[in-house]
């Protein structure tokens, strides 16, 4: 347990007055705290760190503590209540600041309920201490400054960033897995013993050759182990580009009256230097026109069903593209193509 001893204060300011069913602000100084600003420094996680707060009673008139109330659930004030401050005297009021998993700055402000003169009167005041109790948080690891930004990625190729990864000097971790969040993104560190600084931290995105332009974003997770298992995680975000995209990406064709035309259209869009080599359908009733089979830009294809969805319950097929990369290699994408039949669709309406 850390233990530091500061002695709080702060100006008075304003209270807010209850009297009965009223509410006013009134600028009365009663109650002085000094110095204002209670600085713990550096700290770290999991720690509890204890302070001592002077609160001093300058008003002509003893005054009641009835509650403190600080800003945040990680400060505890360690003084029964209610107590008494006779006038002219001060009293010490015990904190204690429990930093758990929180990482960064911390800053509390205390808030007090008092009652000015005897018990039996009716009048209370709620006083906000300008007490400023801060504290800068440092994690046992930390990885980098912040999000990891990959660079954008063709589909077929790699791209890849890193970060340093530190520990504490006088803390020391295993590695036991490094994750993400997308088979795309790939992680690993340079040693799997975090001690100090050195470690590095690199991050790779490498797409499979049929993936579609997509924004990846998700976290890279470090699980850890030193007596006990914790893990600490990062975000990262990379754009995936790839010669060729079809929207959108799946086709749905459902019940409807008796002649209804089943059409839907999709689009390819291959860059400059891929090449469509066939989009064609398994199903004999689904046939595919191209308004304009052009390669290496922008071409719409009409995909129509020429048949009965009346006795069809739910199906699914596939259209495959085939297309030709620039670098020669050979792919196939599918346009997933779901048959919702007359059944299907009147109890959907149903609900």
């Amino acid at each position: 347990m850390i233990r530091r001893h500061f002695i709080l204060a702060v100006n008075a300011i304003t209270f807010t007055t209850m009297i009965g069913c009223t509410e006013h602000v009134e600028p009365v100084a009663l109650l002085r705290i000094e110095p204002s600003v209670c600085s713990l420094g550096d700290v770290r996680q999991e720690a509890e760190v204890d302070a001592s707060l002077h609160l001093y009673n300058d008003s002509p008139q003893k005054i009641s503590l009835i509650k403190l109330k600080p800003s945040c659930g990680c400060t505890t004030m360690l003084l029964g209540l209610p107590t008494t401050i006779e006038s002219g005297q001060s009293i010490e009021i015990p904190i204690q600041l429990e930093t758990g998993q929180y990482a960064g700055w911390k800053r509390d402000s205390i808030t007090a309920v008092v009652q000015v003169g005897e018990r039996t009167s009716p009048e209370r005041k709620q006083y906000l201490l300008g007490a400023l109790i801060t504290a800068n948080v440092i994690p046992d690891i930390q990885i980098g400054s912040g999000p990891l930004h990959i660079p954008t990625c063709r589909v077929g190729e790699t791209t890849q960033t890193s970060s340093d990864v530190s520990s504490l000097p006088d803390t020391e971790y295993i590695v036991t897995e490094v994750t993400t969040e997308h088979p795309a993104v790939s992680a690993w560190l340079e040693s799997p013993l975090l001690r100090g600084e050195g470690n590095q931290l690199t991050v790779s995105a490498a797409p499979r050759a049929d993936a579609s332009s997509a924004v990846l974003s998700g976290s890279v997770t470090l699980h850890l182990y030193n007596g006990r298992l914790d893990s600490i995680s990062v975000p990262y975000r990379v754009v995936i580009v790839s010669p060729l995209d079809i929207t959108p990406p799946s086709l749905v064709f459902a019940a409807g009256s008796q002649g209804t035309t089943y059409q839907r259209e999709f689009a390819i869009r291959a860059e400059p230097g891929t090449t469509i080599r066939q989009v064609y359908a398994s199903l004999p009733n689904l046939t595919l026109q191209a308004t304009d089979p052009r390669s290496s830009e922008t071409a719409r294809w009409t995909c129509q069903w020429d048949g009965d969805l009346s006795s069809v319950s739910s199906e699914e097929t596939i259209v495959s593209v085939e297309f030709e990369n620039a670098a020669g290699q050979s792919f196939t994408r599918g346009v997933p193509v779901t048959f919702v039949g007359a059944q299907v669709s009147e109890s959907s309406m149903s609900l």
